[in-house]
């Protein structure tokens, strides 16, 4: 849902419902290697799809968003990302464009610092690369490399210190879909009444690449005032993660929490509010029992 809110946001208002039609006879192709190294395995998926320049253009701004809320098995392959931006870069007829790894994995205003994440904690299974044991690794091993067209962008809740925006003219910070300050309201509620109704907003974050390029998760690039036409490319690189009993596997779905501003925590009665009447997205989620906290 979260997603489809995203992909037809410009079509979403007040008072509009946006209904997302089917059409028949979609079919979706589905490539796996086997057997590999992963940085292998994640090379020949992308041939098998064509490579990497069918997907992305010499201009593209991508932006990976990897699953970095825990280590070990609970986050993507080191080398397989590592491979991926390599890829990237080095694509055939040359790239020009620049690579994000953009996340929120809600640890707090220095997720880079923390113990209880994927950047700081040395990994014992899951990297394969000699003397990068955690994402931090990773990052620096990348920006090394790659200098001004790599960056990291940590995606920090408004609640621990990063600023409530309404437009990429405020700067960076996250944008609150409430139907205020001219954004439009983008709203999902659980149809409960009394005090087992839940109703979340849509938020998206809006920040900068160590070149200073100004990226609107929602809208694309701004420059000097406008959007412009430079490709915006996502990429949701995530884990495929056992996430406790409460709800088995986890992946692309609840990656997008790291997208997403969930101040205020999941529990209503301990002041779990985004803003106002509005919940935050895993509060809403635990309740339907689709994802453990």
């Amino acid at each position: 849902m979260a997603l489809g809110v995203l992909l037809f946001g410009r079509d979403a208002f007040a008072g509009k419902t946006v209904k997302i039609t089917m059409k028949e006879d979609i079919k979706s192709t589905v490539y796996r290697a086997v057997n590999g190294h992963p940085s292998e395995n994640l090379s020949k998926v992308i041939d098998l799809m064509g490579g990497i320049e069918t997907f992305i253009g010499p201009d593209d701004v991508v932006v990976i968003k990897p699953n970095v809320q825990w280590w070990n098995q609970g986050v993507p392959n080191l080398s397989a990302l590592n491979a991926f931006v390599d890829l990237i870069m080095n694509r055939r007829g040359g790239f020009h464009g620049e690579v994000v790894l953009a996340e929120n994995c809600h640890r707090g205003a220095s997720p880079w610092e923390s113990l209880h994440s994927g950047w700081r904690p040395v990994f014992s299974r899951n990297s394969d690369l000699d003397q990068i044991f955690n994402f931090n690794d990773l990052g620096g091993h990348l920006k090394k490399k790659y200098h001004d067209n790599f960056s990291i962008c940590h995606l920090i809740d408004v609640d621990a210190g990063n600023p409530r925006v309404f437009s990429p003219e405020d700067g960076t910070g996250y944008v609150y879909c409430d139907g205020t300050g001219g954004v439009p309201l983008i709203s999902l509620d659980n149809g409960a009444r009394g005090d087992d109704f839940r109703e979340v907003i849509m938020t998206y974050p809006i920040f900068k690449t160590d070149k200073g390029t100004l990226v609107d998760f929602k809208n694309g690039i701004w420059e000097k005032g406008v959007y412009t036409d430079q490709p915006l490319k996502f990429i949701n690189f995530a884990a495929l993660n056992h996430h406790s009993t409460y709800c088995g596997a986890t992946s692309s779905i609840k990656n997008y929490l790291g997208i997403s501003d969930i101040s205020g925590g999941p529990d209503p009665h301990k002041n779990g509010k985004l803003t106002e009447k509005f919940i935050s997205y895993v509060n809403m989620l635990k309740q339907i029992g689709c994802l453990a906290h």
